[in-house]
């Protein structure tokens, strides 16, 4: 009965602001103020696909941006093949289709629970309260900031502490300077890179990326085994140019800012355009509209010729004194630690220590708060498969030997609209699971210098 009271009200919500005026709405945020975010779980691939025809519906608010017209009902994430777990199917539905939506559910001797009753909230709990701004702020892991106030971030500790030092490493399509921090306080010949932020809306990645940097420097002393073990090069933000527009624009922008002469659609999914395998396979597109979209060719990003640039012409040339060991990428969500490959289900030759390496990182995870990542290769956990992605490339051609990919909270409560009073929490467990990881990565390196 509760429910249905709740349903009711969400009714109510509903119908006085769709009717009245929107102009009091966020423009940053899609209009789902009363609609509904609710749950069913599947636990085959073929009961998936059955509920999902029966439901009947055909678009999702992950392949979306603010900008769209949001209908009845979309999926609140993209129901995909399911990989070891159990799969959930997530829906965005509006008070007046929600009880056909759980009679298909419930008919399919499923059960049908409501996560949200206004799915508006979401948005509005997870906005920045300095979204509109890029001015340069003091950094707190209490709010989500501005890539100027990241980059402030990152330049006071290279201007306060001689370890650290920052390398431009390129410019933007919209001009922004792109900033790599170095953290070496023991010449250590073992370098170990962390980006986050290279899908836009993705704004735990940045925050995570911030905090582990934050312990790293100021509270030294506490990490100094692992700090001194590697050098360090760390990229908070890898797509600054969409980060800023999902902040001040559009909150579910994913991809770059690029424009093309003669496309009326912006931009390109950094993640889909690293040439390893590139377009060869699955999980990109070439409609240049899509959220996926892969780009006119590989590399065509000024952020991903950056990274590129940066990584195999100064950290893996022959000269470089610390070749990378380890190439570890945030994004969000799913609460998940992947290794390659992505483009194919075949195991990567090095996979037994790949995975006890993210052994070692989800098991420390675990004992922070009890948060479950499950461990494998991106086609095993997350299928279908993707090709053009930034952790295949670091695998396949920079020849990292660690490379993995780490997909932050949650399981799709709040989504890519994780709260800021969970970045501290976040931020802590993935401390904890980088430490660890690295650890077992040395353990494994010195065991392989054993005659």
């Amino acid at each position: 009965m509760r429910d249905m009271g709740q349903v009711l009200l969400s009714q109510l919500i509903f119908a006085i602001f769709f009717n009245s005026a929107n102009a009091f709405l966020d423009p940053r945020f899609p209009n789902v103020v009363g609609y509904l975010v609710v749950r069913t779980t599947v636990d085959t691939s073929n009961e998936m696909a059955a509920l999902v025809k029966k439901l009947n519906i055909t678009s999702s608010l992950e392949d979306m941006t603010s900008r769209h017209v949001i209908g009845k009902v979309h999926f609140w994430k993209t129901p995909k093949k399911i990989g070891r777990r159990q799969g959930n199917i997530d829906i965005l539905v509006s008070p007046g289709e929600f009880e056909r939506i759980k009679k298909v559910v419930e008919d399919s001797g499923k059960s049908l629970s409501i996560l949200h009753h206004n799915a508006y909230e979401l948005f509005e709990n997870s906005a920045s309260r300095q979204t509109r701004s890029e001015a340069i702020l003091n950094m707190t892991w209490t709010d989500y900031h501005s890539y100027n106030t990241i980059t402030g971030f990152l330049e006071n500790i290279a201007a306060k502490n001689k370890f650290a030092s920052i390398h431009s490493i390129g410019k933007t399509f919209e001009n922004r300077e792109m900033k790599v921090l170095e953290i070496n306080t023991a010449n250590a010949q073992k370098g170990f890179w962390i980006d986050g932020g290279i899908h836009a809306r993705e704004w735990i990645s940045p925050a995570v990326v911030t905090f582990i940097v934050n312990e790293f420097v100021n509270n030294y002393e506490k990490h100094k085994d692992v700090v001194d073990a590697f050098r360090w090069f760390i990229l908070p933000v890898a797509n600054p140019d969409g980060y800023e527009y999902s902040r001040a624009e559009d909150r579910l922008w994913r991809k770059t800012r690029s424009v093309r002469p003669g496309v009326n659609c912006v931009g390109v999914d950094p993640n889909r355009n690293f040439p390893y395998k590139w377009m060869e396979v699955a999980g990109f597109n070439d409609d240049v509209c899509s959220p996926i979209y892969a780009g006119p060719n590989s590399a065509s990003e000024k952020c991903v010729q950056n990274i590129m640039s940066f990584v195999m012409q100064k950290l893996q040339a022959e000269s470089s004194p610390s070749k990378l060991v380890a190439f570890y990428i945030f994004h969000s969500y799913s609460e998940v630690w992947l290794s390659p490959w992505g483009w194919t289900d075949e195991l990567p030759t090095s996979y037994s220590d790949l995975m006890r390496v993210a052994a070692a990182g989800t098991a420390a995870i675990k004992e922070v708060y009890g948060t479950v990542f499950e461990h494998g290769t991106s086609a095993q956990i997350l299928p279908p498969l993707v090709s053009g992605a930034g952790d295949d490339w670091a695998y396949g051609d920079a020849k990292v030997p660690f490379v993995y990919t780490i997909e932050l909270r949650d399981k799709g409560i709040h989504g890519f609209l994780l709260p800021p009073d969970q970045i501290v929490a976040s931020g802590e467990e993935m401390l904890a699971g980088v430490k660890a990881s690295a650890r077992e990565i040395l353990n494994i390196l010195q065991e392989n210098r054993k005659p």
